[in-house]
C-alpha cells in the first residue's frame, strides 16, 4: 500500500510530499531503522529534529488497517493531538513526532 507523508522540514523549512510503500519507518538516524520487517523492505525517512527518536515510529499495513506503532520513544507519538503508543490511521490523520507534524494520506 502506498501512503503519502507531508511536512516540513525543520533543517530547512522545505515542505516534503513524498509517496512510499509500507512500512514507514520514521526517526532520526537512518542506520538505526530497520531495512526490512518480515521479508519487506522498509521504507525509512528520516528527519533532522533533535526531539525525535533515532528510530521513533513505524507505519504498517496490517490488515485491514493502516497503523502507527511507537518503539518506545522517550517523547512519544500524538496521533490527531492525543498520546498514544499506537493507533489505526486514516486518511488526513497528523502525526506528532518530535517537533515535526507529519499528515497522513492514503493512496
Amino acid at each position: 500500500m502506498q501512503i503519502q507523508l507531508r511536512w516540513i522540514d525543520p533543517a530547512t523549512g522545505e515542505q516534503r510530499e513524498p509517496l512510499f510503500e509500507t512500512p514507514v519507518a520514521i526517526g532520526r538516524e537512518f542506520a538505526r531503522m530497520p531495512p526490512e520487517i518480515d521479508g519487506r523492505q522498509v521504507s525509512r525517512v528520516v528527519v533532522a529534529d533533535e526531539l525525535m527518536a533515532d528510530y521513533h515510529a513505524l507505519i504498517d499495513w496490517r490488515d485491514p488497517d493502516l497503523i502507527v506503532v511507537d518503539q518506545n520513544s522517550s517523547n512519544g507519538t500524538k496521533i490527531n493531538g492525543v498520546q498514544l503508543p499506537s493507533s489505526t490511521l486514516f486518511d488526513g490523520d497528523r502525526l506528532q513526532i518530535g517537533s515535526c507534524e507529519i499528515q497522513v494520506n492514503l493512496r
